[in-house]
C-alpha cells in the first residue's frame, strides 16, 4: 500500500515539475467566452406561458412559451368574415352572358333562314339587313356585359386580396407570439416571467452555447506569421492547485486589421506593438466557464 502511494506521489510530482519546468512563455493571453443570443419578444403582449429556468438546456426550434394572441385572433376572424360575402358577390360571367349568347344563336339562325328566302325571292333584302343590324347591337351588348362583369369581378377580387393580405399579416403575427429557441443552448439569464407584459423587442431570456466555446485572444504582430486558419492551438486554463487544464482547438478567426495601432507610419520596431484579434474554438468538457483567463500557445515550425 505504501509503495502504491509513493508511485502516485512521484507521478503527480513529475507532472507538476514537467508543467512548471517549461521555459516557453505563452504566445498570447485571452478570455474564454460563449456565443450568446438575446431572445426577445417579437410582439407586444402578456406572457401566458414560459417553460424555462436559468440553467436549463434548450433545443433548437423548440417552443418554450406563448404570448397572448386574443386580440390578434379576433381581428383575423373579423377580416375573414368580411371576405366571405365578397366571394359570394363575385359575378358568374358565363351564366349572365349565356342568355345573350342563346339569343345570338337564335338570331343567327333567323338571319340564315331569311337570307335563303331572299335568295329565293320570297323575302326582301331589307328584312335581312334589319336582322344583321340587330346582330351587331347584340354583339355590342354581349361585349359590354362581359366588360362590366369583368371590371366588377376585378374590383371584388382586389378587395378580397387586400383583406387576405391583412389576414396573412395577422396570421404571421400570431405565429410570432410563440417564443421559439433559435439554437441549441442553455438559459443564462431570464429577464421576464409568466403573467408579465412585454413590449416588442424586449428581452425575455439570454441563450448561451456552453458546449462549444471559444477563446478571444490578441496576437502581437511579430507572431502573426505563426497563426493559420484551421491550425490547432493549445490553450491552458487554470486548474486546481496550480495545475493547468489543457485544451486544443482550431483557429477560426484572424482579424484583417491590427488594433491599437499607434500611428500611420509603421517602423520595424513599432510593428511588434500591433495586436490582431484571433478566435480559437474549444469543446467544453464541463470545466470551461465564460470569463476564464487562458494562456495560448501557437504551433510553431
Amino acid at each position: 500500500m505504501k509503495l502504491l502511494s509513493k508511485l502516485i506521489l512521484m507521478t503527480c510530482l513529475s507532472v507538476v515539475s514537467a508543467s512548471c519546468g517549461s521555459k516557453r512563455e505563452p504566445d498570447a493571453f485571452g478570455i474564454v467566452d460563449a456565443r450568446s443570443w438575446m431572445i426577445s419578444a417579437q410582439e407586444a403582449g402578456k406572457i401566458l406561458s414560459l417553460n424555462i429556468s436559468e440553467g436549463c438546456r434548450l433545443t433548437r426550434d423548440s417552443i418554450v412559451g406563448y404570448l397572448d394572441t386574443t386580440l390578434l385572433v379576433l381581428e383575423r376572424t373579423a377580416l375573414q368574415a368580411r371576405i366571405a360575402p365578397l366571394r359570394e358577390a363575385l359575378p358568374n360571367i358565363g351564366v349572365q352572358v349565356e342568355v345573350l349568347e342563346r339569343e345570338k344563336a337564335s338570331l343567327l339562325k333567323e338571319i340564315e333562314r331569311s337570307r335563303k328566302l331572299a335568295d329565293a325571292g320570297a323575302a326582301g333584302e331589307s328584312q335581312v339587313d334589319k336582322l344583321e343590324d340587330k346582330l351587331q347591337v347584340l354583339n355590342s351588348q354581349i361585349a359590354a356585359t362581359r366588360s362590366a362583369l369583368s371590371k366588377q369581378s376585378s374590383s371584388i377580387l382586389s378587395d378580397i386580396a387586400a383583406l387576405q393580405s391583412q389576414v396573412n399579416i395577422l396570421s404571421d403575427r400570431i405565429e410570432r407570439c410563440a417564443i421559439t429557441v433559435p439554437e441549441n443552448g442553455t438559459v443564462a439569464v431570464q429577464y421576464a416571467h409568466t403573467h408579465e407584459f412585454v413590449a416588442a423587442g424586449q428581452p425575455i431570456f439570454k441563450l448561451s452555447d456552453y458546449r462549444n466555446m471559444f477563446v478571444d485572444c490578441w496576437i502581437e504582430g511579430k507572431d502573426l506569421a505563426n497563426v493559420k486558419l484551421g491550425e490547432e492551438a493549445t490553450v491552458l486554463i487554470d486548474g486546481p492547485e496550480g495545475i493547468f487544464r489543457t485544451y486544443s482547438g482550431p483557429v477560426t478567426f484572424i482579424a484583417e486589421e491590427a488594433e491599437f495601432t499607434p500611428n500611420k507610419v509603421q517602423t520595424r520596431d513599432n510593428r511588434t506593438k500591433q495586436v490582431y484579434h484571433v478566435k480559437i474554438e474549444l469543446v467544453n468538457d464541463g470545466y470551461l466557464k465564460a470569463g476564464m483567463p487562458a494562456d495560448i500557445f501557437l504551433k510553431k515550425e
